[in-house]
């Protein structure tokens, strides 16, 4: 996947997703991992909810519309609390569809915002 620029429609940057697109792989998401590596992420085929159930590390989380367009990116940090207490995180954008889940810091260092578009390999 890579993200083009709102502007200019020229690449931003580039990674790779894992897909949860199953009641399984969305439950699971991100949890019980190290780390997420720079350039990697995961895809869902749904805009949340989303929470931090067994992930130690901060995550963008990164909403989007049907054709792409981000609309929504949100900082998703670790808690360390009871399942009852998880902070659910999701896109109060109507337009929001998908979401991708990316390393914190991800979207800043990479100068990915509102309004940028994010194109699956083979996709126009």
């Amino acid at each position: 996947m890579q993200v083009l620029s709102s502007a200019l429609n020229v690449p931003k940057a580039k990674f790779t997703a894992e897909v949860a697109d199953t009641p399984e792989t969305r439950r699971a998401g991100l949890s019980k991992r190290a780390d997420l590596p720079d350039g990697r992420g995961m895809f869902f085929d749904v805009p949340g909810p989303f929470w931090m159930k067994d992930v130690a590390f901060p995550l963008d989380l990164v909403c989007m519309s049907k054709s792409g367009e981000i609309v929504d990116i949100q900082t998703m940090l670790p808690a360390f609390v009871p399942d009852f207490m998880q902070q659910h995180y999701q896109s109060d954008n109507p337009m929001a569809a998908y979401a991708v889940e990316l390393p914190g810091g991800w979207c800043a260092d990479h100068a990915v915002r509102p309004g940028d578009r994010i194109v699956i390999a083979g996709q126009p």
